[in-house]
């Protein structure tokens, strides 16, 4: 465990409990009157729980060299899928699922009082009084109504596509509703078997568990209803009339919580043709059935096929990462949607699967190194040549590859017609066979096809970034300290940053600065995202921000003049936010706060302003909560104010240091402040930052001057 993953510890709990530790060990080693041993034991105790808990991430292989774009391609090229589906696709319905939040598997026996023993496992559901019973077929009915007055899904349409086309090989579902009826033809695959198998039983039938008679639910749904009770009619006519009461009662024939099936005894051998497995809206809240998830994605991988999860869950990666591929964060009804909209426009025949999985699935280019001059274009695992014809070429004609951001300038006599890539598939040591001609046939191009069409706004991958620095001649080391963080950050996950330091004080006497107005057509439409970072003082009294040593002006003057210089970049921009890192309590005064939500509503693109404020504007208080916010908010999709404000509350070091106040086009100016009351000194004023910082400040009688 490296000191990277431990500074990853959000939870101030585990962190102490961390730090005890290390204490400990450390004491016992130099005093050696504890033995260190029991101490190691102790600190790897620790490190399991936190990492197991804490360690979230949301993609694996995905790691942002890819677009959603790019699955998309991969996906609509594969020549045939496995799905396996869950509570994700039922979220426009009334149909209750069995598991996952809200699920019937989460209902108690008994609504009042903790740990009571759920309803739906078999040892509750035999015993004595048949209450629990017909609690059990009372919301078992219940949702059996729902789910014949409910309209299926976009998922169910997809999965009729897929039916239709033949381009799904076998559907698992953990939902006991049978939806899929509706949209399915009851069609018949590998010998007589049916195209949907339901694991964890169907809601549509009930059984005796004495002597397994299966009946319709439909023809007992009034009984149900009315929290009646049904004897097995085959028991009650075997024992007699005088047995009735006694008879064993129908029971649901869903899987019980605590009878969920073997894999080996579901899951059938993948077809030779199968290439990928889609986990499509499982929340695995219950370790059984994650279990059962977890052995159906091994069973892929074991037969060389991909294993993509889709869903808002998050997956441990301590688990997840050697059995799942690409972790897609989305909403499932939204990428069934979006893929049914691209395999009806994608219809003619699709091409080799195997060969579009690997042109997607390459491991990502190697993290660039960070060189001296913070101002170049940053292209991560790439340098300003082409890799076709091995020529330099200016920023003005490159075309990175549309996968792997690799740049060619197209202007050599092989160039294709569209964007291709001749970085090999890389595989790891443990994929690679020794024969010489199984690796032959193991390389393949990246993509040797024209690449797949830009959506005007991704889903879930992040785009590109470019981040505009705005800095006074005083602040530039610790400005470039700080870009250069953010910009490594964004680039050690593979994805495309440029770094664009400007002057506020060439800007504002007009001096020539290099914004990339003429450099912007090397990003498609709305492909980029912009991140503004101004580093300047403020100046208390006269309500100004320092553009130079000597010049002041005011606030929403200098925003409205650096966004207006760029201006032509700003609108083929996705988004644009904005931070102005400042010292004092320039935020405080309404009038202020007045001028900038007016400039917000003459900039319909400047979506969130945050203003941090500070005593001396050191860069290590703030770098680590830039980068880590910029990766959150604008990498991973997050709302900014949200995203700003979590990171900021969990970093020690900003957060006692700093106030924030945050501007937004959605909500009004929200103010956050640190006060500790419970963990000051004694004896102590309370630690605040709303005051100017140790600089002069500007006389009363000068407006726009600052002595020196």
């Amino acid at each position: 465990m490296t000191s990277t993953e431990v500074s990853r510890t959000t939870d101030p709990e585990a962190r102490a409990d961390l730090a005890n530790c290390w204490f400990e060990l450390g004491l016992s080693i130099a005093t050696a009157k504890k033995p260190y041993l029991k101490v190691l034991s102790l600190l790897q105790r620790h490190i399991s729980c936190i990492m197991e808990d804490l360690l979230r991430i949301d993609t694996f292989a995905y790691n942002g060299a890819y677009t959603y774009d790019d699955l998309e391609f991969a996906l609509t090229h594969c020549r045939r899928f496995t799905i396996m589906y869950g509570p994700g696709v039922l979220e426009t319905t009334n149909v209750r699922p069995l598991h996952g939040p809200g699920g019937l598997w989460s209902a108690p026996s008994h609504p009042a009082g903790h740990g009571q023993q759920r309803l739906f496992m078999r040892p509750t559901m035999r015993a004595p009084s048949s209450e629990r019973n017909c609690c059990a077929q009372q919301l078992l009915a219940v949702n059996r109504q729902a789910a014949t007055e409910a309209l299926p899904t976009v998922f169910y349409q997809l999965l009729a596509y897929l039916f239709q086309h033949d381009r799904l090989d076998k559907s698992y579902t953990t939902n006991p509703d049978c939806l899929e009826n509706k949209v399915l033809p009851m069609i018949c695959v590998n010998n007589a078997e049916t195209a949907v198998i339901r694991v964890l039983g169907s809601n549509e039938d009930v059984m005796c568990d004495v002597c397994d008679l299966v009946l319709p639910a439909a023809q007992y749904q009034a009984d149900f209803l009315e929290n009646h009770t049904v004897p097995c009619p085959r028991c009650s006519e075997s024992q007699g009339r005088r047995s009735e009461r006694t008879a064993p009662i129908l029971q649901p024939a869903v899987t019980m919580l605590d009878e969920i099936p073997d894999s080996q005894n579901i899951f059938h051998p993948m077809a030779d043709d199968s290439d990928m497995l889609l986990l499509v809206g499982i929340p695995c809240m219950e370790p059984q059935l994650e279990t059962l998830v977890k052995d159906m994605a091994r069973m892929a991988r074991q037969s060389n096929r991909r294993v993509v999860y889709i869903g808002l869950e998050l997956l441990p990666k301590l688990d997840w990462s050697q059995i799942v591929n690409v972790h897609l964060r989305v909403d499932p009804l939204h990428w069934a949607e979006r893929h049914l909209q691209k395999l009806v426009a994608t219809s003619h025949k699709s091409r080799n699967g195997l060969e579009a999985l690997e042109s997607f699935f390459v491991p990502p280019p190697v993290p660039f190194k960070l060189g001296t001059n913070v101002g170049q274009f940053l292209l991560s695992g790439s340098l300003n040549d082409c890799r076709l014809c091995f020529e330099s070429f200016s920023s003005d004609v490159v075309n990175p590859c549309r996968v792997c951001h690799i740049p060619y300038c197209m202007q050599g006599p092989d160039a294709p017609d569209d964007t291709c890539c001749v970085h090999l598939f890389e595989l790891s040591p443990s994929h690679v066979d020794a024969s010489t001609d199984m690796r032959r046939m193991l390389e393949k191009f990246h993509s040797v096809c024209p690449a797949p069409c830009r959506l005007p706004e991704p889903l879930i991958s992040p785009s590109r970034l470019v981040v505009y620095l705005f800095y006074i001649h005083e602040f530039w080391y610790t400005a470039t300290y700080m870009v250069r963080a953010v910009a490594y950050t964004w680039n050690e996950r593979g994805w495309p940053c440029r770094v664009v330091p400007i002057s506020l004080d060439d800007l504002a006497h007009n001096i020539s600065v290099d914004v990339l107005n003429k450099q912007s057509s090397l990003w498609n439409y709305r492909s980029y995202q912009v991140f503004a970072l101004y580093l300047t003082h403020a100046l208390t009294p006269s309500l100004n921000i320092q553009t130079s040593a000597t010049h002041a002006e005011l606030i929403d003057v200098v925003i409205d003049m650096t966004l207006t210089a760029i201006q032509p970049v700003l609108s083929h921009a996705a988004s644009l936010d904005a931070t102005l890192l400042c010292c004092g309590h320039l935020f405080k005064s309404p009038q202020l706060v007045g001028y900038l939500q007016h400039l917000m509503s003459q900039w319909p693109i400047l979506e969130n302003i945050v203003g941090c404020l500070n005593t001396r504007l050191p860069a290590s208080v703030t770098t680590s909560l830039l980068s880590s916010v910029v990766m959150d908010a604008l990498g991973y999709g997050r709302e900014f104010p949200t995203s700003f404000v979590e990171n900021w509350m969990r970093d020690e070091m900003a957060s006692s240091l700093t106030d924030l106040i945050l501007f937004s086009q959605k909500s009004e100016p929200i103010m956050y402040c640190f006060a500790p009351m419970q963990t000051r000194p004694l004896g102590r004023p309370l630690p605040s930052v709303l005051h100017t910082c140790g600089c002069k400040n500007v006389l009363p009688t000068a407006q726009n001057m600052k002595k020196e």
